[in-house]
């Protein structure tokens, strides 16, 4: 039993073949995020990035065998109903017009995220085989490998300047990494691997009623209409998704690691 147990267990080196693949799609998913808020409106952004929830359950049954049943996608609609709602309640109406060529990016992003999802758990398919914080170290230390002459070469060629980048800016960054990054990806990634990619991408939007509570409490604001019906909507969908995934979760990861010796070789 002990050797079967060692034998399921991933290398260092074969951490570091995952995590060297994942990481473009975790880069392209941030940048092209992060780009697409300076090309189009917040509202836009904010919906078109949300469609993440559909690509991720749309992928998770072409590539992971998720099962498909009509709860599964009245909970993603119900869960992208309610940040639609939020958006929009939040909207003030004097945000810059929106860009076709924003939108694009966008969506890009929301796609890349999904595969982002899905691939981690295609490659990973039993939590107990990889440690994430390893594999999140590796992901860290190739992207600063392959980026970092990038930074330079547009430092040199004046596209970018580091001259303005001080003590404080960088204390900020790394703070912002680690808590926006480390902790939460870390955090969310496990998510993933002991529930479904479309539930843990779902569980995202339950940041809708925690904000209001957050802000009722802390804040003393009290919620509109609007945030509450996008709340009830986030929360049902999330129960929704829950449930019909309670019966073929378990059984789709394990059809995966049934698959894990063909995978390790073509990582």
């Amino acid at each position: 039993a002990a050797s079967t147990v060692s034998s399921s267990v991933y290398t260092k080196v074969e951490i570091a073949q995952i995590s060297a693949l994942i990481c473009p799609l975790w880069f392209l998913a941030n940048w092209s995020y992060n780009e697409s808020l300076a090309m189009t409106s917040v509202t836009s952004s904010t919906v078109i990035s949300n469609t993440s929830t559909l690509w991720t359950f749309v992928l998770s049954i072409c590539v992971l065998g998720e099962g498909f049943t009509w709860w599964k996608v009245g909970g993603v609609l119900l869960c992208l109903g309610g940040n639609i709602l939020t958006t929009f309640g939040d909207s003030t109406g004097s945000e810059a017009a929106e860009t076709a060529w924003g939108d694009v990016v966008c969506m890009f992003s929301a796609l890349m995220y999904g595969v982002y999802t899905v691939c981690i758990r295609w490659k990973i398919p039993d939590e107990s085989a990889v440690s994430l914080p390893l594999f999140f170290g590796f992901l860290g230390l190739i992207n600063m490998i392959m980026l970092a002459p990038v930074v330079v070469a547009l430092h040199y060629t004046g596209v970018e300047t580091l001259s303005s980048v001080t003590a404080e800016t960088i204390g900020l960054i790394v703070a912002k990494g680690i808590l926006d990054n480390v902790v939460s990806d870390y955090l969310w990634a496990l998510g993933v691997l002991l529930t479904t990619p479309t539930v843990a991408t779902i569980g995202l939007s339950l940041t809708i009623p925690l904000a209001i509570i957050s802000d009722l409490f802390l804040k003393a604001i009290l919620p509109t209409l609007s945030s509450i019906g996008a709340a009830i909507l986030v929360v049902a969908g999330f129960l929704a998704i829950n449930l019909a995934s309670s019966d073929d979760g378990v059984d789709a990861a394990a059809n995966n690691t049934g698959d894990r010796e063909v995978q390790r070789t073509t990582v």
